[in-house]
């Protein structure tokens, strides 16, 4: 998490969570899931596919709200588990617009989105 800077509300994200959970694969739980198109009126000028998750912890201690923004890929899973382990963001500067990789390493999971922006905003309760 620490060095992906260019997510919006990173920084806050890590100021609230402790040290131990400052990384992707803790929050391996997927609560909700939407996908969506929606009117970009700052970049494209067009509608663009946006992806919007809830993701916590196996304690369901801490929840992450994670948006991501003009995006292709292909995702699916066995939704018997309903969760993945092997959670990864990963910024790519030299690829086009879409610098944002966000996949798996799991066996049971097909989730490969590549996105141009990505949010992250640590849900309070």
């Amino acid at each position: 998490m620490k060095n992906l800077t260019q997510i919006k509300g990173i920084e806050e994200l890590l100021k609230k969570l402790p040290e131990n959970y400052q990384s992707w694969y803790h929050f391996g739980n997927i609560i909700s899931l939407n996908y969506g198109k929606e009117f970009d009126y700052e970049k494209e000028f067009d509608y663009v596919d946006c992806i919007e998750m809830i993701l916590t912890d196996d304690e369901h201690k801490y929840k992450i709200n994670v948006r991501l923004i003009d995006c292709v890929g292909e995702m699916s899973f066995d939704i018997l588990n309903g969760f993945w382990s092997g959670l990864e963001i990963v910024y790519h500067e030299s690829y086009d617009y879409r610098h944002y990789e966000f996949t798996s390493f799991e066996q049971d999971i097909s989730f490969d989105v590549w996105c141009r922006d990505i949010s992250v905003k640590l849900i309070e309760e």
